[in-house]
């Protein structure tokens, strides 16, 4: 959750924008995963045909979930009807209209929109177009759009339906269903305000006419879920608590739409942080979902999914990956691995190891998810573009900025050509790329980037809304980045006040904006304020997240730090030991926050200059030396041109904290003058070898200028490294031009300069290898060194 490179203490919560761009695309219908939230309320499109005796097998298989028998009994009868009745009959169209929700719910959705339309077209010609029958096909195809992104022409559908009804003025419950139809297509365009009139008058019309407690229930959780999009929590609590109660009221707790509305009360919990709550109703609507339909049944894994997310607001990373792979699970074995839930959820199982810096494996995952949902769902679905803006989260977090940017830039030519159904996603894809702007200095562009999420999120959701406040968040860091003070704090305090206006005081982005403003004034000297304000964030965090998590681990470094500056060295120990102690259990060992708590911890028990304490420190401090070696040499050995550059203020941090200490321990006598000299030796040519090494193999170049047999090996590495960089800058310019004639040959012209350029290092260690130890070499002991001096010399 927080950007490696940010100076200070400031955060990005990046996070946030993947986080709840997936709950507004993801979880609010746009891509459900199961089959429970997608069935038609009571009085809708299956009434609209007489079924016949041979497909109510198909009905109540399709009822149960059971797919593939429902469309075995669709496939056995419509040839027989076409022979019986003929091809262009309303039997044939009746068979075809429960075909298509055999292969929608199977996720194979251009089949499904192309039997719907031939179903809508033999009613048209045999009924006409505005017979009541064609309002079923109407809904479903709006449906089926819905859920494949395309939300134009969902609109268009289900007003075609409406027109129908006006032409033959129809009222009740089939008006009603309608409205709620659209009501859904509007909260997936976030048009919000029409949604939330669309199932108001759903909700009238059923009223009117004395419908069941169940139909009203229906009505009532899609309104909850508009609420919740609107940030409207307090509301939406009431009306997904009253949904239930009369829901249950008339069929009791075991029923399905039972279970969807308490995973909307779940999130409900989720968002205002009441996280116990939301695991106590998502756990009861999974234990319904399996009383009901077993444990490998898809709503099961729809409920999986849901407990899966709260886990991970909470940092419950093993809980939460079990919840994810069980999800994954469940919807391989009941749709096979192509389907198309499954990209979606791996893009959320994506996020558990994001959290935990393992992002080698979150970008594995998400490719993997790319690649599905392109396939599935097509390039231009809100889930294929939301994965591309995780993708680029990903790599901004990795300090692959250039990817990262390509990437992002990608995902918003494709939104940026249909507006409606991107609107709010766009926001998040300025906002990402606002966060790439700001690290690679381009403060200009950044700003321009930043102010376009603003005012998108305030058009589509209005002047209250969490993303809006997001924005204001991430813009802050950027005015904090130029200097910018006043308008920084500006920028945070508006953040702070839309997510308390909307939440309370006790949110955790409301602590996460609390710490970037308590930066702010410690990077004004106001050390007073900035560490009023860091208590304040550790104790929400604390609060939220237990005293175990990741980012309750950073405040209690922010705070060492303050305390750190006040001279109170034993509350900074105190908080760093606790720092220490969370990062060891949750994140790598190789992970900044690890070493960096280890380096800080070392420099504090040091300054306290206790005995006991410094055999600590001392320890500390080799253990993030280690880390560090490790880390750096893993990236020294990687051949990938797109590897980020290790760090080197940080690196130098890290050592001359060391060399500090070890000089402590020598002067308390914990060290010997000797052992402390020989690992102060190594320790300095550690700060040195980088640069040496890569001097001496461009001076080696140079001074043979291609004579003997060395110096054309060093130049033809040197000469391969500069080619592999440009083949690399040029590929990446034909991926994004997405040229792939071009990208295809450059692609393979990397691989062979790659290769050649391992063929000559590999010639070089064989035949030259004090060379190749010259231009990468190891530490020297100081006793390797004194061995070498003669009888008159020294050191």
């Amino acid at each position: 959750m927080f950007l490696k490179s940010c100076p200070a203490s400031l955060v990005f919560p990046v996070s946030r924008y993947s986080f709840l761009v997936v709950l507004l695309f993801l979880l609010n219908g746009c891509v459900p995963i199961a089959e429970s939230s997608r069935l038609p309320p009571p009085g809708s499109s299956y009434d609209q045909f007489a079924l016949t005796p041979e497909l109510l097998p198909a009905k109540e298989y399709l009822s149960k979930g059971q797919y593939h028998q429902a469309g075995e009994i669709c496939d056995s009868v419509l040839p027989h009807y076409s022979s019986k009745y003929g091809a262009e009959s309303l039997e044939v169209a009746n068979v075809l209209f429960l075909k298509g929700r055999v292969l929608w719910q199977l996720g194979n959705y251009p089949e499904a929109e192309r039997v719907y339309l031939k179903s809508l077209q033999i009613v048209q010609q045999e009924l006409g177009e505005t017979a009541a029958i064609a309002i079923g096909n109407h809904h479903n195809l709006g449906l089926l759009y819905n859920d494949m992104g395309k939300l134009a022409e969902a609109e268009r559908e289900l007003n075609k339906a409406l027109a129908i009804h006006r032409a033959r003025n129809d009222s009740g419950i089939a008006v009603a269903v309608t409205w709620d139809y659209l009501g859904l297509v509007y909260l997936n365009q976030a048009r919000l305000s029409k949604a939330e009139n669309a199932h108001k008058k759903a909700l009238e019309l059923k009223r009117r006419v004395k419908a069941s407690q169940r139909t009203i229930a229906y009505s009532l959780h899609n309104l909850g879920k508009v609420y919740v999009s609107q940030d409207r929590f307090s509301e939406a609590e009431k009306v997904l608590t009253s949904s239930v109660e009369m829901l249950t009221a008339e069929v009791g707790e075991n029923h399905p739409l039972v279970a969807s509305i308490l995973d909307s009360l779940g999130e409900v919990y989720a968002q205002t942080g009441a996280y116990q709550k939301a695991e106590q109703v998502l756990k009861k609507s999974l234990a319904i979902r399996k009383t009901l339909f077993g444990v490998h049944h898809p709503a099961v894994g729809e409920s999986s999914n849901s407990l899966g997310m709260v886990y991970l607001i909470q940092g419950k990373y093993p809980d939460a990956e079990n919840c994810f792979k069980k999800a994954i699970d469940i919807v391989t074995r009941n749709y096979g691995n192509d389907f198309f839930a499954v990209g979606v959820i791996m893009a959320r199982l994506s996020n558990v190891y994001v959290e935990q810096g393992k992002y080698d494996k979150a970008l594995t995952i998400l490719d993997s998810a790319l690649s599905k949902n392109e396939k599935n769902l097509g390039p231009a679905h809100p889930a294929t573009v939301a994965t591309l803006n995780n993708l680029g989260q990903v790599y901004l977090l990795q300090g692959y900025h250039g990817k990262a940017e390509r990437i992002l830039k990608k995902a918003l030519q494709i939104g940026v050509k249909r507006v409606e159904d991107f609107s709010s996603l766009l926001g998040g894809i300025w906002g990402n790329l606002g966060n790439v702007y700001v690290m690679q200095g381009r403060y200009d562009e950044a700003a321009d980037a930043l102010k376009k999420a603003i005012d998108s999120f305030r058009e589509r959701l209005g002047e209250k809304n969490q993303l809006l406040a997001d924005s204001y968040n991430n813009y802050g860091i950027l005015q904090q980045y130029q200097g910018r003070m006043q308008r920084a704090e500006e920028a945070y305090r508006q953040a702070i006040k839309i997510s308390r206006a909307l939440h309370g005081d006790d949110t955790l982005f409301t602590a996460t904006t609390l710490a970037n403003l308590g930066s702010l004034y410690e990077q004004q000297g106001r050390f007073e304020e900035a560490g009023s304000l860091y208590w304040n964030s550790l104790k929400i965090k604390e609060k939220k997240l237990g005293t175990d998590h990741p980012e309750t681990a950073f405040l209690y470094r922010l705070n060492a730090g303050i305390a750190e500056r006040k001279g109170d060295l034993e509350q900074a120990a105190h908080f760093l030991a606790g720092a220490v102690t969370v990062f060891e259990e949750t994140v790598p060992v190789l992970h900044p926050m690890a070493v960096r708590s280890l380096t800080d911890y070392a420099r504090v028990l040091t300054k306290r200059n206790k005995p006991q304490e410094l055999e600590k420190a001392l320890f500390y401090s080799r253990q993030a030396v280690s880390s560090l070696e490790e880390k750096m040499r893993i990236e020294v050995e990687s051949s990938d041109i797109l590897k980020r550059k290790n760090d080197g203020f940080r690196a130098r941090h890290v050592l001359a904290t060391h060399l500090y200490i070890l000089s402590k321990a020598e002067h308390n006598q914990m060290l010997s003058p000797a052992a402390s000299m020989a690992e102060s030796f190594v320790i300095a040519q550690k700060m040195q070898n980088n640069s040496v090494a890569r001097a001496i193999s461009k001076m080696t170049a140079r001074i043979a200028d291609g004579h003997g047999h060395l110096g054309k090996l060093a130049a033809a590495e040197l000469g391969l490294e500069k080619e592999e960089k440009a083949l690399g800058k040029q590929l990446m310019k034909a991926i994004y031009d997405e040229d792939e004639r071009k990208s295809e040959i450059l692609g393979q012209a990397l691989h062979e300069c790659r290769d050649k350029r391992k063929s000559v290092a590999m010639q070089l260690k064989n035949e030259f290898p004090e060379y190749v130890e010259l231009t990468n070499p190891k530490p020297v002991s100081l006793a390797d060194i004194k061995s070498l001096l003669q009888k008159d010399e020294a050191l």
